[in-house]
């Protein structure tokens, strides 16, 4: 399909080719090397699993829609800014946990490298012709009430938490600023899509596919967890975790199938 929106640089090829390289070495070094790269047990039994998902659930959601929208697949070049996003969610934790360690230098290049490629992608698709080729294709009004729904539920759980008396591990607190780094984006893009702005169109499958592969890869992680730390299986969290996936899924194959199925016009 020879059209201005589905050709991507050569230069987000290579970048997203430099990221993949990066998180499949920052991952297996964290598994082999976990005394090196964690200087105690509460990081080691936190990110060890975390480094096992993103070897097993980060690369191919990185490289999937890579592949896609190398194949000029519409489709592909929309879900590129999700799977960035998912990267910048899944090490905030790393960079924040571990700093003011050296170890924590390149997680955090890892996620600003992602954020600026991230605002690249946005800024050189053309949002109005995208919201002439989705509107009224992509059910707009479910999947922004979605996305909206899941930023207050998650900044409600994480305003309870801190405004609580119990005390936050360092880990968690690291998983809550990455949280909060993304909630803006999931109400504002789902803020968009409900008010069919161009924007929305731009970034709603991304964000509703970053936030199906995080539950996909939380499920992995506790599925993961009993076997690389001893903790006990955690059936109840897992189906509560699934259940919120499939809530998040259902938008997102609504979307992947409303721009599957558009033609786009020919300049």
């Amino acid at each position: 399909m020879d059209h201005p929106l589905v050709k991507i640089p050569r230069a987000t090829t290579l970048n997203f080719v430099m990221i993949s390289i990066s998180i499949g070495i920052l991952s297996s070094l964290g598994l082999l090397f976990p005394h090196l790269v964690y200087p105690d047990a509460e990081l080691r039994s936190t990110f060890m699993p975390n480094d096992f998902v993103n070897l097993v659930v980060g690369l191919p959601v990185l490289l999937v829609p890579l592949w896609l929208a190398r194949r000029d697949r519409l489709s592909g070049v929309l879900l590129l800014p999700g799977a960035l996003f998912f990267v910048v969610y899944s090490f905030i934790p790393y960079a924040r946990a571990l700093f003011p360690s050296i170890t924590a230098l390149p997680y955090a290049l890892l996620v600003i490298f992602s954020g600026i490629l991230i605002f690249q992608i946005l800024k050189g698709l053309d949002w109005t012709a995208l919201k002439g080729c989705l509107q009224g294709r992509v059910s707009e009004r479910f999947a922004g009430s979605v996305l909206i729904i899941l930023a207050l539920l998650i900044l409600g759980r994480n305003v309870g938490v801190l405004l609580g008396s119990s005390p936050i591990a360092k880990t968690e607190l690291a998983v809550l600023v990455a949280d909060f780094a993304i909630i803006p984006f999931w109400f504002g893009g789902g803020l968009s899509l409900w008010k069919r702005d161009g924007f929305g169109y731009g970034a709603g499958l991304g964000l509703l596919y970053q936030s199906s592969m995080l539950y996909l890869a939380l499920v992995v992680l506790m599925v993961a967890q009993p076997f690389l730390t001893g903790k006990s299986f955690p059936a109840a969290d897992i189906l509560v975790i699934a259940g919120m996936g499939i809530i998040c899924l259902v938008p997102f194959l609504i979307f992947v199938r409303g721009v599957e199925r558009k033609e786009l016009p020919t300049h």
